[in-house]
């Protein structure tokens, strides 16, 4: 999988610097994996960024350097096309470096670059044991084979306990990888994060935007949805505040005699799986819209919650609590247009065939105010009636 072409360039990076090129995390685990990577994240080992600069313009090589990040980034342009079916013709250049923590923001951290520390060193500033992995680009040798197996055993584990609580987004990575690559998480993953009152803090601080994209990179992505919504599940029932929603989606019974499946959250599980399955594969937006239409097309049942003869009921829930899915879309990034199309779809998934023609007309106009038509709220009452059926 690796080209001649980089493998050249790595080796004139060895001749006239003595520097040793590795390709380094999620590049490595696609190709662990089979998968062809589609982006080639590198780490250069004995090498100065100063240095590096120098022998891009002496060979005349394109190169651009990424001023948003907090460290020496260079995306690099070795030739035309080096790898098949490749979209692009760049591949990106850092440096091994340590990550100290300065504050208690999600972004107050510093970098120092150290070239010559050691593979093994440089791999503990990573998150999971699954993006962990090098490999040596001349030797063509992964390194650090005991991390990358995670992956054949479907685990999802931590590299550095104390390093990875300095990072509270990390929470919302797993979330991703888990459904992604369809993991196993273990209960000292969620200990590990309870345990720290910083990564619970933290979390509050992160831009929304940031805990919306690894969802949505869980969501579009997927393999399977479940294990994930497992994991948030764990958080919160044992106690993360972010994720309390889920609790209280946990707490709230529901008549066994339409939902066989037990509480909301457990119904919620299925519609949510269902949702993602039935949206348009080919449109990220629909797909996130319907996890989202179905985590929260029961939120109401909380506040509706009574019970008939000693049994649960919730008449009336589809329009309770639209204060919650502005609240909590908000916390988890959701675009604003997002959030009124939930509620909207929220208020009618308990439409039925007996709905007059001037209801459907209403609610015709109702969707059509937030850009949404029937299309969108049949798949969503789709999802929930097979989300109840034994």
């Amino acid at each position: 999988m690796i080209s001649s072409e980089l493998k050249a360039f790595a080796k004139e990076i060895e001749n006239q610097l003595s520097g040793r090129l590795f390709l380094v995390g999620g590049a490595v685990r696609d190709m662990f994996i089979g998968n062809t990577p589609k982006d080639f994240d590198c780490e250069l080992f004995r090498v100065w960024p100063s240095d590096f600069v120098g022998f891009l313009n002496k060979n005349n090589i394109d190169f651009k350097f990424n001023s948003d990040a907090k460290f020496p980034v260079y995306r690099v342009k070795i030739i035309e096309k080096f790898i098949d079916d490749w979209k692009d013709n760049w591949i990106e250049i850092g440096f091994p470096r340590k990550d100290n923590k300065t504050g208690p923001k999600h972004s107050d951290y510093d970098c120092i670059i150290d070239p010559f520390m050691s593979v093994i060193d440089a791999a503990m500033r990573r998150d999971f044991t699954m993006n962990a992995g090098y490999y040596d680009i001349i030797e063509e040798k992964y390194h650090h084979l005991g991390y990358l197996n995670d992956l054949n055993d479907k685990r999802l584990n931590v590299v550095h306990h104390e390093r990875f609580k300095e990072d509270s987004l990390r929470i919302m990575r797993a979330f991703q990888f888990i459904s992604r690559f369809d993991l196993k998480f273990y209960q000292d993953v969620s200990f590990l994060i309870l345990n720290s009152e910083q990564m619970m803090k933290e979390l509050y601080t992160i831009d929304p935007s940031g805990i919306y994209a690894e969802f949505s990179k869980g969501i579009t992505k997927y393999l399977n949805i479940t294990p994930s919504l497992e994991y948030l599940e764990n958080l919160a029932c044992m106690g993360c505040d972010f994720f309390d929603i889920i609790r209280q989606m946990v707490e709230c019974n529901q008549n066994e005699q339409h939902h066989f499946e037990g509480n909301v959250w457990e119904h919620t599980k299925l519609v949510i799986k269902n949702a993602v399955e039935i949206a348009n594969i080919a449109d990220d937006y629909e797909r996130n819209l319907l996890f989202w239409a179905a985590f929260f097309h029961d939120i109401g049942k909380m506040k509706a919650f009574g019970l008939k003869n000693e049994q649960p009921t919730a008449y009336g829930h589809e329009t309770e609590s639209d204060d919650l899915v502005e609240q909590y879309g908000t916390r988890y990034g959701l675009p604003k247009k997002m959030i009124k199309q939930i509620i909207v779809l929220k208020h009618y998934h308990m439409i039925n065939t007996g709905a007059k023609n001037r209801k459907l007309f209403e609610i015709a106009e109702e969707l059509s105010s937030v850009g949404l038509t029937f299309e969108t709220l049949c798949k969503l009452m789709l999802a929930d009636t097979y989300g109840s059926l034994k």
